[in-house]
């Protein structure tokens, strides 16, 4: 019996959500599963499995602050998002972990830099934008990719628009087209 190439195969996609505390992890990854799944309310736990469009399976993790818990992340993640809180800057435990992230050979991650609201005015939030962009370069030799997530709706998700952008570039590092 001949076997159909055209069927789809089960592809499982892990993503760590990582990131000091009060930075916007549950946020995030209850954003992202208002995306996929177009549905407001669902149990929120520190792991949820997706089944996206093409049938493939993404599989988010939300780390505690912990770098025992990023070590152990590390090992079974396809891409690492660390989120940075820009309002508070970076802060020592951020540099721990993106020399966590560079000795663990992991080469795809992503940095979302939030809190971005709370800046008073648009010179003070382009210098800090700026700064930190500069600080994650030099430290990540210009391989890294950086999201700006501005604020959150009055549903407690982040905007529209920022999540459609995030979920665009995971389509894209799940295929490998990115790096």
């Amino acid at each position: 019996m001949e076997t159909s190439t055209n069927s789809p195969q089960n592809f499982i996609f892990t993503v760590s959500i990582i990131g000091p505390r009060q930075t916007g992890k549950t946020t995030l990854m209850r954003s992202l599963v208002t995306h996929y799944t177009k549905k407001k309310k669902w149990a929120a736990t520190n792991m949820i499995s997706i089944l996206s469009s093409r049938a493939e399976r993404l599989f988010f993790v939300e780390n505690i602050a912990d770098n025992f818990s990023f070590i152990h992340s590390f090992n079974f993640s396809d891409l690492v998002i660390l989120l940075i809180d820009a309002f508070f800057g970076v802060e020592l435990e951020t540099f721990e972990t993106i020399t966590l992230v560079k000795n663990s050979n992991l080469k795809r991650y992503i940095f979302i830099l939030t809190h971005l609201d709370l800046f008073k005015t648009w010179k003070s939030l382009r210098k800090a934008k700026k700064r930190i962009k500069d600080r994650l370069n030099k430290e990540t030799n210009g391989n890294c990719k950086i999201f700006y997530f501005g604020g959150i709706k009055e549903n407690n998700i982040y905007f529209f628009g920022e999540i459609k952008n995030l979920t665009r570039y995971l389509n894209r590092v799940k295929l490998g087209y990115s790096f």
